[in-house]
């Protein structure tokens, strides 16, 4: 209620009416920038599918088929996640001191545990300055552009059609056969909706080359989570029994990129061996901590070296 008050007068303040219909077109840009990248008949087959950001706890992104039509949602709760994973597996490249790219990685952490208070608007963790705000806005727009572009992939590869879909209800069988088959088709699509994201954007080269960094990235954090996963007590990710890990994502999509790719072997492994330190400083930092509960008290974490002090919740914002 806070955070939307304080959206209501912030929106207000320009002389537009509020509503939430108002507010939430207004932060379209996602789906809408990836949209415009589009040839014409697919632009047109997605263009008018209810899409956007939702207040909603759970970190996730979803393209769902539903007897009122079909919907693209994404959960801000995941917008912030992209955007404290970038400050860790960015940081050193842009100035950011480990400390606080281990602070990120506990916020990151937290936000995927439901723990950290979803308050960034109105208590933001840290003053970064416009210049490096700018960058990591520009990085976490490729990476929601990606995402939005991912569930698009489902929809115009016809992932979600019923006629060829197995039905998951039979695995209650314990069927191996199908769980087998089961397995094969849903890792097929998630592999398909990743490449297409990217292919049906690619005669804008710029565009192309900015959201497939974006696509790695994401990939890139995921695998991250599935690795601390248990050690951080986190929940299991949308990556189930019968999907692909993000680290076979990563390397099919750079396969089937091929000279395409924007990264190259060497910058993969690179990328790899980033994500096996921070998991090892984040196990140094939960190790060292004051309090046990520090991934899951509710409230909020802040990066160290980017605030003079912690802002009293209630009393000051």
């Amino acid at each position: 209620i806070r955070v939307m008050r304080s959206r209501r007068k912030k929106f207000e303040s320009t002389g537009r009416p509020w509503s939430l219909t108002h507010y939430y077109h207004s932060k379209d840009s996602y789906h809408k920038s990836y949209i415009s990248l589009l040839n014409r008949s697919d632009a047109k087959a997605v263009k008018n599918i209810p899409a956007g950001l939702a207040f909603v706890p759970e970190v996730n992104a979803l393209c769902i088929r539903s007897i009122a039509g079909d919907v693209v949602i994404t959960s801000e709760s995941l917008e912030y996640l992209y955007y404290f994973m970038t400050i860790a597996f960015y940081g050193e490249q842009l100035g950011i001191k480990i400390i606080d790219q281990v602070d990120a990685l506990v916020i990151a952490i937290r936000i995927m545990n439901g723990s950290e208070a979803l308050d960034f608007d109105i208590d933001p963790r840290g003053n970064l300055g416009h210049e490096l705000e700018r960058t990591l806005v520009n990085l976490v727009k490729a990476q929601m552009q990606f995402t939005f572009g991912h569930e698009y992939a489902h929809l115009l590869c016809g992932h979600l059609s019923t006629d060829n879909t197995p039905n998951e209800a039979k695995l209650t069988d314990n069927s191996s056969g199908l769980l087998r088959d089961l397995k094969i088709y849903n890792h097929e699509l998630e592999y398909q909706a990743d490449l297409f994201a990217l292919k049906n954007i690619e005669r804008n080269q710029d565009a192309f080359l900015t959201i497939s960094q974006g696509a790695f990235s994401v990939l890139l954090y995921l695998h991250f989570l599935e690795t601390v996963r248990k050690s951080c007590g986190l929940k299991e990710l949308s990556v189930s029994s019968t999907h692909p890990t993000s680290l076979d994502r990563i390397t099919n999509l750079h396969k089937n990129l091929g000279k395409r790719s924007p990264i190259t072997e060497k910058k993969l492994d690179s990328q790899l061996a980033k994500s096996d330190e921070l998991s090892e400083l984040l196990d140094l930092r939960l190790k060292g901590a004051d309090r046990t509960d520090l991934l899951t008290f509710y409230g909020s974490i802040y990066l160290s070296s980017y605030i003079s002090r912690a802002k009293l919740d209630r009393y000051e914002f």
